[in-house]
């Protein structure tokens, strides 16, 4: 906010914000500017070659959504660098509520990190978003969104807390069914696999793979695969950034508004865990 109020452009990290309620004063706030300087938020899965490649597939093999599926497991082991980033110490009634978990020594600590998380969802939160990102984009070249949530949550890893596992289902606007599964605690599966099949065929991505599956003009099913190196997507979108300077347009990939859907699809997903998998419907869905 210091930043926009001085007239600087920024790029700033994904998520938007802590939580949906920030993101969308940060959104407000930016808007109500006399002059608004460019500010985008940097999600690089969207710039990922692959992804964009599956949704220019999805878009190619066309039809209306008949199911959809975003499976990511991995593991996070007390060595990982992300584990261990540091932050600042936290505010005294976060440490009161955590001492439930930890003894209050180990909180006195002057540095801490992702061991005790500070915000909601913990490793979902900081890295789920870039799935959700990444479905919401071939969703979105389907023509469809999510709409409704329903998930279960859990921990798996106690070092990850809150909780490091979501199993939902999800119902889009156009009112097909499909499923979203994220655990950084499953030692023994991994891999990130999004796939959208419609009522003309089925777009599969992973970061180095897409695969297509489609009827010919003879009506037997044919598939190609094509393959990526694998890259972060990060250069891309800091050039992205750079050429919205020049241009006084932020790139549509890199627009705010799409940063809180990806923050709010996650949230929800926490949200629902939280209350046993209650039905939770999107507000700020297009």
């Amino acid at each position: 906010m210091k930043s926009l109020a001085a007239g600087k452009h920024v790029l700033s990290e994904k998520p938007i914000g802590k939580d949906l309620a920030t993101g969308a004063s940060l959104l407000e706030y930016h808007a109500a500017l006399p002059s608004p300087p460019i500010w985008a938020v940097a999600e690089n899965f969207r710039f990922q070659a692959s992804l964009q490649y599956a949704a220019s597939k999805v878009k190619e093999v066309g039809g209306k959504v008949v199911t959809f599926h975003l499976r990511m497991n991995g593991f996070v082991r007390e060595t990982d660098k992300y584990f261990n980033t540091p932050c600042e110490l936290p505010p005294t009634d976060l440490i009161r509520r955590l001492s439930l978990y930890y003894p209050i020594e180990m909180l006195a600590d002057s540095m801490i990190g992702r061991k005790i998380p500070e915000y909601q969802g913990g490793f979902l939160l900081d890295g789920g978003v870039h799935f959700v990102a990444g479905l919401r984009l071939l969703l979105g070249a389907a023509g469809d969104e999510v709409q409704k949530i329903a998930c279960f949550s859990t921990l798996l890893e106690e070092k990850l807390l809150p909780v490091d596992t979501v199993h939902a289902i999800v119902a889009t606007r156009g009112g097909s069914n499909g499923t979203i599964c994220i655990s950084f605690g499953t030692e023994f599966k991994s891999g990130l696999e999004v796939e959208i099949v419609t009522t003309t065929g089925a777009v599969t991505w992973n970061p180095t793979e897409v695969k297509v599956v489609r009827k010919d003009r003879s009506e037997d099913k044919t598939e190609e695969k094509e393959t990526f190196a694998r890259e972060s997507g990060v250069k891309p979108e800091v050039v992205a950034f750079a050429k919205s300077i020049g241009t006084g347009s932020v790139n549509p990939l890199q627009a705010p508004g799409e940063a809180l859907l990806d923050l709010e699809i996650l949230q929800t997903l926490l949200e629902s865990g939280e209350s046993g998998a209650s039905i939770k419907t999107l507000s700020h869905s297009r």
